[in-house]
């Protein structure tokens, strides 16, 4: 159980950054889009 934990911990903070990162992607896409097209 203890090695567990901080595999639980560490996964989910990558995680976190993981969909961070795509948020980011997501709008400077959107963003790109919207001036192409918009």
């Amino acid at each position: 159980m203890t090695l567990e934990i901080p595999a639980i911990g560490i996964f989910s903070k990558s995680n976190i950054q993981g969909k961070k990162i795509a948020g980011k992607l997501l709008t400077r896409y959107l963003k790109k889009s919207v001036m192409l097209y918009g």
